[in-house]
């Protein structure tokens, strides 16, 4: 598998679509895509790429479809203590909040995007906690 990656280049196909990315996770994930050597694997994950484009170009506004809103999380939660300020208190809402509105985007559309729609099971909501943030922070963080 390494001499077909080296073949194609595969490393500057992957560094040029990261490009592309809109969150350093997705970046990363990008970077370390595997070649896959199955067709009902490659067909699954075209199925998705294929919904995903359907959604990229027909959404017009963001409160469609959230697409510029992802935050990478996983360098607040990296510790096994810690502390959040206020920013990174509101990233988490923010995050949260793109989560469910992907959700409902996808409970809305499940017909058209079946097979993202099915991927809504890993979508963690918490309404609770943005109503909480909503109430203590103003947008800024300062606390109201």
């Amino acid at each position: 598998m390494k001499d077909i990656k080296e073949t194609l280049e595969f490393d500057k196909v992957l560094s040029f679509i990261a490009e592309f990315a809109i969150s350093s996770a997705g970046k990363e994930k990008c970077l370390n895509a595997e070649i896959f050597e199955y067709g009902e694997k490659i067909k699954k994950e075209l199925l998705l790429v294929d919904e995903m484009l359907k959604i990229y170009n027909k959404v017009d506004d963001a409160a469609d479809f959230p697409l510029e809103n992802f935050s990478d999380m996983k360098k607040l939660f990296s510790d096994s203590v810690f502390v959040l300020d206020s920013e990174e208190i509101l990233a988490v809402a923010k995050v949260l909040q793109v989560s469910r509105l992907i959700n409902s985007f996808f409970e809305k559309y499940s017909d058209l995007y079946p097979n993202l729609a099915n991927m809504r099971q890993f979508l963690y909501l918490n309404r609770d906690f943005e109503k909480r943030v909503e109430k203590i922070f103003d947008k800024s963080g300062a606390i109201k």
